[in-house]
């Protein structure tokens, strides 16, 4: 039987996405906190635009519960996230061509795999950041190193499409980029939650009430 604390599938914390953000707009490493609010006030102050890749699925899932179809819920809850957020809920094209700043909140799958490609980084705006805190090969790598080396667009990693990555790795050489060994989700606000599920996960397997089992045909047995 396997239990698993949960985690965060759509990449790191905000506040390390913030910071990747904003170590490689103003080229220094710094809090989280510190570059989260340098890169708000530069929202505000200079007219600064970030756009999010992602979805909602747990909140899709209540929806289902709710009979509400998949399609339906995924289309309310994205207008409603994009309204309660202050933002806009545009096509992923117009958010490439217009955001200054791309983030990327996926799950990696069959669908996600290669979502970012050579279209999409070739609509991004000269100097825009990506940052990809997810899983490496949504976006793919070729193009990526191209836009790279062109000078295009800047990109803060923290997810590859192989880990740890190699030492010959082209990414490790490639100009315009803030590079971290998948870290991103080591928040105090992220470990408190981990170690607890870890502690309850052991608790309940010895009391016989397993929790969050990710193989629950196991039981059956």
């Amino acid at each position: 039987m396997t239990s698993a604390a949960r985690q965060a599938e759509h990449g790191a914390d905000p506040a390390s996405q913030w910071a990747a953000i904003g170590s490689i707009a103003v080229k220094i490493g710094g809090t989280a906190e510190t570059l989260r609010g340098w890169v708000r006030q530069a929202e505000r102050d200079q007219g600064m635009r970030s756009g999010r890749i992602g979805d909602e699925r747990e909140r899709i899932k209540v929806l289902e519960r709710e009979n509400c179809g998949l399609r339906q819920a995924n289309e309310i809850l994205r207008k409603a996230s994009a309204y309660f957020a202050g933002a806009a809920l545009v096509s992923k094209d117009e958010l490439m061509a217009t955001a200054d700043a791309v983030s990327i909140h996926m799950v990696l799958s069959n669908r996600s795999r290669g979502l970012v490609g050579a279209a999409e980084l070739a609509r991004m705006k000269p100097g825009a950041i990506l940052v990809n805190t997810s899983r490496g090969p949504i976006v793919d790598a070729a193009p990526l190193l191209a836009a790279l080396h062109a000078g295009k667009i800047v990109a803060a990693l923290d997810a590859y499409d192989r880990e740890p990555l190699p030492v010959d790795h082209p990414l490790r050489s490639a100009p315009n980029t803030v590079l971290s060994p998948h870290l991103g989700y080591c928040m105090k606000e992220t470990w408190d939650g981990f170690y607890s599920q870890m502690i309850e996960n052991a608790v309940g397997f010895l009391d016989g009430k397993p929790v969050r089992v990710t193989n629950p045909e196991i039981l059956k047995r």
